[in-house]
């Protein structure tokens, strides 16, 4: 797989803000691993994290080497990504385990340097967003179901548009 392939998401995000302009990182008070744009491919799953029934589709792009996917063990991630990531472990000295999840490792390093401090050594080597599942045991019903699409970086959002909130557009 080439480095420089560009991948495009449209997803669903839940926000609590009326009229939302531009989704931020910077309002995101619950999180799994780092503050992040969270979005899914189901509206209803967007309803269900935005506590207010306002749901805006959003554009997001971005190389793909640049998104880890937490359910997947570290040999398993996009080559160019576990680069990336090699580059945080070299310098927080926490190696992933090859063959567990890697959500195993995000926590563990989150919980050695802080969140904030996860976000942006991820975004420095490159890493932009973290798609895949939840951690089972963090899985608190509707609002987890399927892949969480956790955009880290606020300029891979291209757009943002408001959909019905009793409907899907």
């Amino acid at each position: 797989m080439d480095s420089y392939q560009r991948t495009n998401f449209s997803l669903y995000h839940g926000s609590p803000v009326l009229n939302l302009v531009r989704p931020s990182s910077i309002y995101s008070r619950e999180y799994e691993f780092v503050p992040a744009i969270y979005c899914s491919e189901e509206v209803v799953v967007a309803k269900a994290n935005s506590k207010s029934g306002h749901v805006y589709e959003i554009n997001v792009s971005g190389l793909a080497s640049g998104i880890v996917n937490p359910g997947r063990p570290a040999k398993d991630q996009h080559p160019y990504a576990m680069r990336r990531i090699s580059r945080v472990c070299r310098n927080y000295n926490i190696a992933p385990d090859a063959g567990a999840p890697l959500y195993h490792w995000l926590y563990d390093v989150k919980s050695e340097i802080g969140a904030d401090t996860l976000r942006a050594a991820l975004l420095v080597v490159g890493i932009w967003a973290i798609v895949g599942p939840m951690e089972p045991s963090s899985r608190s019903g509707l609002c987890d179901r399927g892949d969480q699409y956790r955009i880290i970086s606020d300029n891979h959002v291209l757009s943002c548009r408001p959909i019905s909130r009793h409907g899907s557009g």
